[in-house]
């Protein structure tokens, strides 16, 4: 929002409509705000109020605004313009998971295990951001050389095979999961297949290549065992690591 005052005229006074042009720019490159994006191009409003909102605008860190106004008189003739102090935008980033544990039951040759959980990115880094995980694949709690095959490329779930995968978008084979929604965030290209589930420590699993609104992602968590898979509790612990760019 912007606000002004002072402006007079004493031998035309100000006009009664329009009396006020402005414009809202940044100073990197001199883009001009036209109401709905940037352009290159000088780009100006007119209102008879003192006082204006923009809505809609993308801003982003490292970057100074500035806004500026004139005034007509009743002979259309312009002032000078009257600028503001340049702003900057404070860098964010928010990222939340639904919950910091998931169950996948009781694992059996016959059919699949599936779980899953939220979580939600955004900010407002000029260059938006990625989503890495790490961590081991299931791992046995008694003997940690016991372990369930991590997927190492997308592969559909296979049951009387041991794997563990994840993917974040709505699956049918199993029924797991859903699609992004919100924001500009898309799952990793590896981990964006229906029904194709991976898992490599390390990997970005989703990103945003501009700045975002919140994001919601669901994770679809997959686990399959084989009849020589040791019988014991498995278990992991899976690190996420949410990285802006300003």
């Amino acid at each position: 929002s912007a606000n002004w005052s002072g402006f007079s005229d004493a031998e035309s006074s100000l006009r009664q409509t329009n009396t006020y042009e402005y414009s809202f720019r940044r100073q990197s490159d001199n883009y001009f705000w036209n109401g709905a994006s940037w352009q290159a191009s000088s780009f100006t409003f007119f209102t008879t109020s003192t006082s204006t909102t923009l809505s809609g605008l993308t801003l982003v860190p490292n970057l100074v605004y500035y806004f500026q106004v004139r005034a007509y008189n009743n002979a259309n003739t312009a002032s000078n313009y009257v600028s503001s102090d340049g702003f900057t935008i404070t860098p964010s980033i928010s990222f939340s998971l639904s919950t910091n544990a998931i169950n996948l039951g009781t694992l059996s040759t016959l059919s699949v295990s599936t779980s899953t959980m939220t979580m939600s990115a955004s900010t407002n880094g000029a260059s938006g951001y990625i989503i890495t995980i790490s961590g081991n694949t299931l791992t046995h709690t008694v003997n940690p050389s016991y372990t369930i095959n991590a997927l190492s490329t997308p592969t559909g779930s296979n049951p009387g095979t041991e794997q563990f995968g994840i993917n974040l978008v709505a699956n049918t084979s199993p029924a797991c999961g859903a699609n992004p929604s919100g924001g500009s965030g898309t799952a990793a290209s590896e981990y964006g297949t229906a029904n194709q589930f991976k898992f490599v420590s390390g990997n970005t699993i989703a990103s945003a290549l501009e700045p975002s609104a919140a994001t919601t992602f669901t994770i679809c968590y997959m686990a399959n065992i084989s009849n020589s898979t040791e019988i014991g509790v498995y278990s992991t612990t899976l690190t996420f690591i949410i990285t802006s760019t300003y």
